[in-house]
């Protein structure tokens, strides 16, 4: 969903909700036409959290014969997004509506390994030496290293996790004030 249509179906949300409010009348239940629109609301299908570059290195191996053997190191920059990449559910659990978050996830990694003649891909062993055997191999390299860095990275993580709690927050409290709902945000 573009920026422009969700943020037009966040503003009818409010604007629905003031009019019709799901607190009136004593109940706290949502009436069906705000409970619709605010589904549609929150359907977000892609929410980015996080985006964060690393600046690292790999070493590539040549393990066919008795040892391990270097073959080359090469020096990458990688960027990753994080955040979900689904919708959001709603439930309504007597007077309170919950917002079910889901799970962050790994959205995009991206990997550039810079072709210049400063020394990107290293050669460690003379026996490897031809620079264009290496690219495609270097780049799957960076790429796993990268991955592999991104999930060890508990920080990141609750990062990703604490902006994205943050900012579902921020898009629909004014829809839970303007409707005298409460909303109980549900991390899954």
């Amino acid at each position: 969903m573009n920026k422009k249509k969700f943020l037009f179906l966040l503003f009818a949300g409010v604007a629905l909700c003031v009019l019709q409010g799901c607190g009136k009348g004593g109940s706290k239940r949502l009436d069906v036409k705000t409970s619709a629109l605010l589904e549609k609301v929150i359907e977000i299908n892609e929410l980015q959290t996080v985006e964060y570059t690393y600046n690292s290195y790999a070493i590539a191996y040549d393990e066919s014969g008795d040892k391990k053997v270097e073959k080359y190191a090469v020096a990458y920059k990688g960027t990753v997004t994080l955040g979900i990449n689904e919708g959001l559910k709603i439930s309504q659990n007597n007077e309170k509506v919950e917002i079910h978050i889901p799970k962050v996830k790994l959205l995009n990694i991206n990997v550039d390994i810079p072709n210049d003649d400063k020394g990107s891909v290293i050669a460690r062993n003379k026996k490897y030496t031809s620079k264009t055997d290496w690219l495609n191999e270097a780049q799957k390299l960076a790429k796993a290293d990268l991955t592999d860095k991104v999930l060890s990275d508990s920080s990141l993580w609750e990062v990703s996790k604490e902006n994205t709690r943050n900012a579902v927050e921020a898009l629909l409290k004014p829809i839970e004030k303007a409707a005298d709902c409460t909303f109980v945000f549900v991390e899954e």
